[in-house]
């Protein structure tokens, strides 16, 4: 079965100076001694890249640094990194890069358009073959990594030696070279910081099962 988790990460020293910031009916759920998520029904939502986070996690950021982390496991993965207010770092790794590429450019030029129009008329084939014989998939895709910030994890106490290890498998040239690495780099981003146990974390999973440490 394909892995879906989505959640907002927070060190657990920080969960009483934000509770009476969450939206009502948020899970929280802990993931080991350094970290807790708070689980919401939009969590799955914002893993859209293209969707503004909830202004609550801003209202968070605040007083705390939150990371919101998602992997869709044969899709996509990510994060997005907020404090004070602001949004400092994010990242969008996707296994069908080429076709969200696609399908992004062509809404700009045919605002007007559904994706089945877009398909039956042959708009999305004859895209992908311009992107391809100009180059722009291989341009694009070199730039994945260029809001990744990875300084933005000292705020989660990440040292030097994490930094160093992040900046490593977070570019370009560390996943050319093998799509073995391109499979595995979500987990080797969540061995790095210390949350591994961010796995199959979902607020319906939580809620259903009840392993939530509180639901407020």
């Amino acid at each position: 079965m394909s892995e879906f988790t989505a959640g907002n990460i927070i060190l657990a020293a920080h969960k009483e100076m934000v509770k009476d910031q969450l939206p009502s009916g948020s899970a929280i759920y802990r993931l080991n001694d350094k970290w807790i998520t708070w689980l919401t029904k939009d969590d799955g939502h914002i893993a859209d890249h293209n969707h503004k986070a909830p202004a609550y996690i801003y209202r968070v950021s605040n007083r705390i640094p939150v990371l919101y982390f998602y992997n869709a496991e044969d899709h996509c993965w990510g994060y997005q990194v907020f404090d004070r207010g602001q949004e400092i770092a994010k990242l969008h790794f996707s296994f069908e890069y080429e076709d969200e590429l696609v399908y992004k450019i062509a809404k700009k030029r045919y605002p007007q358009s559904s994706f089945e129009d877009l398909l039956f008329s042959g708009k999305l084939e004859d895209l992908y073959t311009e992107l391809k014989e100009n180059n722009t998939f291989e341009e694009e895709f070199k730039r994945v990594f260029d809001e990744c910030n990875t300084e933005a994890f000292r705020l989660f106490g990440c040292n030097d030696k994490q930094i160093n290890q992040l900046n490593r498998i977070l570019n370009v040239d560390y996943i050319n070279n093998g799509i073995e690495k391109n499979m595995s780099l979500a987990e080797e981003f969540k061995s790095i910081i210390g949350i591994p146990e961010m796995l199959f974390v979902r607020y319906d999973r939580v809620l259903e099962s009840k392993e939530y440490e509180e639901l407020l």
